[in-house]
């Protein structure tokens, strides 16, 4: 029996189990405690909250066959809808699982696709074994063959050691598993759509090519329905899936709220209290980060604190990466707009202590910056009073309108100084 066969095969022996674990557990003959009384902890015998574990406890051996699929895309909300409706449609009808959509993936982006995953992965209390992951992200525009067929990745469904199933491009981001404790790929096979289309779980529409639709989301409703995977095609060389190296430094996220940047550097690295340089790849200095242990500081200040998620090539060890962001900001803005230095996803970044010449050149530059926009906002709040002030005096004369184009004229010309 293959894994995905026994993960549907306990749930008349989970009723039996479930009157031992009761028996386990002493239910309270007592009314619940007085308000005067302490409530006992959910891991103490007696107690109405004993009673509510003793439930979910029992409700979890009733049903050993609960499974989470989850849609992790670059999709909008109506294409990851529609991947996500088609296994709800064609799962085993009255099946205990639920599907989960997450479509945050930053576009053609395979970085961020194993950033996402690893996050999902590493959580194993709320996707645990037998999770299904169905990964749709398209990173080879441009490469496709006739009738806009993708021809660059084999459609591969791979399951893991641990019976974890990803459906999705074979693309190095279907190895993330192995850095968050799925194990190795056991067996990889190459999505038939034909076998598909004979299991009635999908069907031949000419010329569309939605993968999401017509592959990978069929291909996830036969896992549900246990179909073992030599049946939905052919096998693929798992060593022929590419091998998944994200360098240190590495931008992983660009969050789309506050615009934090993740960075793939383990976070223990450096000193709380300490100042970091972040450079580009070709050295130059980007902003000087204070190592804090959380977004604290004033309005606008650049720190560099623990990031929430595991690295995403984990050694095992646990580590999670470094998050850059401005407190009560958005530092990716930031730097765009008032540095002129652009960073996206992919990109990689040097961080390391800052030299005493870095921090009073990143300093000067940042004052100077604001200087400037001061400048620029007092020019701004007398050309405003100016012209008030004229067409107030003068009324709606003719003669209006050029006075205050000539007074508009000159403060321009002054703002250019300034921005130069």
């Amino acid at each position: 029996m293959s894994s995905l066969d026994s993960r549907t095969a306990g749930t008349s022996e989970g009723l039996e189990t479930s009157t031992d674990l009761a028996a386990q557990v002493h239910l309270p003959e007592s009314s619940p405690p007085s308000s005067g009384e302490r409530a006992l902890l959910p891991g103490e015998v007696d107690g109405e909250l004993s009673q509510f574990r003793l439930r979910i406890a029992q409700n979890r051996e009733q049903f050993p066959d609960h499974r989470s699929v989850v849609v992790v895309s670059d999709l909008d909300d109506l294409a990851s809808g529609q991947v996500a409706a088609s296994i709800r449609e064609q799962g085993p009808r009255g099946a205990n699982f639920q599907v989960a959509e997450f479509n945050g993936v930053h576009p053609y982006n395979l970085i961020s696709a194993a950033h996402t995953l690893a996050a999902l992965l590493s959580d194993k209390k709320n996707f645990p074994a037998g999770s299904i992951f169905v990964i749709v992200v398209d990173p080879h525009v441009g490469q496709n063959g006739h009738d806009g067929q993708n021809v660059a990745d084999k459609r591969a469904i791979i399951e893991y050691e641990d019976g974890t199933v990803l459906v999705g491009p074979a693309r190095s981001y279907m190895r993330t598993g192995e850095f968050h404790g799925r194990g190795k790929i056991a067996r990889a096979v190459e999505i038939d759509k034909d076998r598909l289309v004979a299991l009635g779980l999908t069907e031949n529409k000419g010329n569309d090519v939605f993968d999401g639709l017509r592959r990978f989301g069929p291909a996830a409703a036969a896992a549900l329905h246990s179909v073992p995977l030599e049946e939905l095609g052919s096998p693929i060389d798992v060593e022929k899936i590419p091998v998944l190296e994200i360098p240190d430094g590495t931008i992983s996220d660009i969050e789309p709220n506050y615009q934090n940047i993740r960075v793939e550097t383990a976070y223990d690295r450096f000193p709380i209290g300490s100042d970091l340089a972040v450079r580009d790849a070709e050295g130059n200095l980007l902003c000087i980060a204070k190592r804090r242990q959380a977004f604290e500081g004033e309005k606008g200040d650049i720190v560099a604190v623990n990031g929430s998620k595991f690295l995403v090539t984990d050694d095992g060890k646990g580590k999670k990466g470094l998050y850059l962001g401005a407190v009560q900001g958005q530092l990716a803005g930031l730097l765009s707009e008032k540095f002129g230095k652009q960073v996206e996803v992919g990109d990689r970044l040097v961080v390391d202590i800052a030299t005493q010449e870095e921090i009073d050149r990143y300093s000067a530059e940042k004052t100077l910056i604001e200087l400037k926009e001061s400048a620029q906002d007092l020019v701004t709040a007398i050309g405003g009073k100016i012209e008030t002030e004229i067409a107030s005096i003068l009324g709606s004369h003719q003669s209006v309108g050029d006075i205050v184009s000539g007074v508009s004229k000159k403060l321009r010309k002054v703002a250019q100084w300034l921005r130069a």
